[in-house]
Parts: C-alpha cells; sequence; structure tokens
C-alpha cells in the first residue's frame, strides 16, 4: 500500500458521503444525526 493520498473529484468526493450516510448513517465512525446539548 501507497503512503501518497491522491485526489479525487469533488463529484466522486459528494458521492461517496452521500452513499456512506444513505447505507451506514454515519461517516467516518460518526452517526449521521447530532443533536448539540446547548447545556454543555
Amino acid at each position: 500500500m501507497g503512503d501518497r493520498f491522491r485526489q479525487i473529484s469533488m463529484e466522486a468526493l459528494t458521492d461517496w458521503v452521500v452513499d456512506e450516510l444513505e447505507q451506514k448513517d454515519q461517516l467516518l465512525g460518526a452517526a449521521g444525526t447530532f443533536v448539540a446539548d446547548p447545556e454543555v
């Protein structure tokens, strides 16, 4: 495995984000729905 990052198009990034949220309801392990606690 290489240690270099490759650029991807904005369209590919957007597709990946939307697919991840639709399939798993999370992105990079963070839940898709978040409710902030104003008391914190």
